[in-house]
C-alpha cells in the first residue's frame, strides 16, 4: 500500500509531567500522541472505561478527526504530540495504538523532529512531513509483519502432526488418517492444528509441497512429472495448476526465469 503524504500542522515535545492538561479532547485534524518515557491509559469516545488500553515507550496512539481521545497518565510522563492533515485509504486501520520495535530508528526520527519549529513552514515543512510519513510507514509495515508471522506452535501433539506431514510429502496421507492417529475427529484436529500452526492441515501441506517443488525446480534437472510425484501430486498437470495458483506462474516459467 502506498501511503498518502501527511501535512503536519504542529509538533512538540513536552517536559516531564504528572498529568495531561486536558484528559479528554477531540480535534479537527489527525493527531499522534506518543510516549518518550512513562505510560498512559487511553480510550476513544465519551464514555470512560470503554475499551481502555495502555501506551508506553516505543508506542503511540493515532486518533482521527472528530473522535474523542481520553488519556490519563499513570506515572510521570514525557510525550510528543503531532497534529496533521491526512487522507488514508483505511482510516479505521489507523485509529488506536501502534508499536515500533526498532527503537533506534524511532529515536532518530524523533530527534530530527525535536529540532524543527512547533509550527513547521517554509523549508522545514517538507522535511517534517517526510519524518511523520516515515513513522507511519514503519507502523504500517510492522503491522503487516506481525500479521504475516504465524504463531509459534506450543502444542506438541500438533508439532508431531506437522512433522508427519513434512516427512510424507510424496504420499497422499488422508486428513482422516492423521486425525485418527491423534485420536481426534477431523474437525477437532483441523481446528487445533490451525490454532497451533496458523494454517489448516491442507494449507500447511501445500505450503510444504510448494517449498519442496521450488527447490527441486531450481536445484535439479528432474522432469515436472517426477517433481509432481515427489511432492505428492498424481500428475504434472494437476501439480502445475496448484503451483501456478500458489506462485503466480507455471513451474516451467519459474524454472526458466529464476534458475541461476
Amino acid at each position: 500500500m502506498k501511503l498518502p503524504s501527511p501535512s503536519v500542522r504542529s509538533f512538540f515535545f513536552t517536559g516531564e509531567r504528572d498529568a495531561f492538561t486536558y484528559p479528554m479532547e477531540s480535534y479537527d485534524s489527525w493527531v499522534l500522541l506518543g510516549v518518550k518515557s512513562g505510560s498512559f491509559r487511553f480510550s476513544f469516545g465519551s464514555d470512560s472505561g470503554e475499551g481502555e488500553a495502555l501506551c508506553g515507550p516505543g508506542e503511540f496512539v493515532i486518533c482521527p478527526p472528530g473522535v474523542v481521545l481520553r488519556r490519563q497518565a499513570l506515572e510521570k510522563i514525557v510525550f510528543y504530540f503531532i497534529q496533521f492533515r491526512w487522507k488514508p485509504r483505511e482510516p479505521s486501520f489507523w485509529q488506536g495504538k501502534h508499536s515500533l520495535p526498532d527503537h533506534a530508528r524511532l529515536e532518530s526520527t524523533l530527534s530530527h523532529l525535536a529540532r524543527t519549529p512547533v509550527y513547521p513552514s517554509g523549508e522545514d515543512k517538507p522535511w517534517v512531513d517526510h519524518l511523520l510519513l516515515d513513522l507511519l510507514m514503519q507502523s504500517f509495515h510492522e503491522s503487516r509483519r506481525v500479521k504475516a508471522t504465524p504463531p509459534t506452535p506450543t502444542d506438541r501433539q500438533m508439532l508431531r502432526a506437522a512433522g508427519m506431514l513434512e516427512s510424507s510429502l510424496g504420499e497422499p496421507v488422508p486428513l482422516g488418517q492423521l486425525a485418527s492417529e491423534m485420536r481426534m475427529s477431523v474437525f477437532q484436529f483441523s481446528r487445533r492444528f490451525k490454532a497451533a500452526l496458523g494454517l489448516s492441515p491442507s494449507a500447511y501441506r501445500t505450503k510444504l509441497r510448494m517449498s519442496a517443488a521450488r527447490r527441486l525446480l531450481l536445484e535439479t534437472d528432474r522432469s515436472l512429472e517426477e517433481i509432481a510425484g515427489a511432492c505428492g501430486y498424481e500428475n504434472a498437470f494437476y501439480f502445475s495448476r496448484v503451483f501456478h495458483a500458489e506462485n503466480g506462474m507455471p513451474p516451467s516459467r519459474f524454472r526458466r526465469d529464476l534458475r541461476v
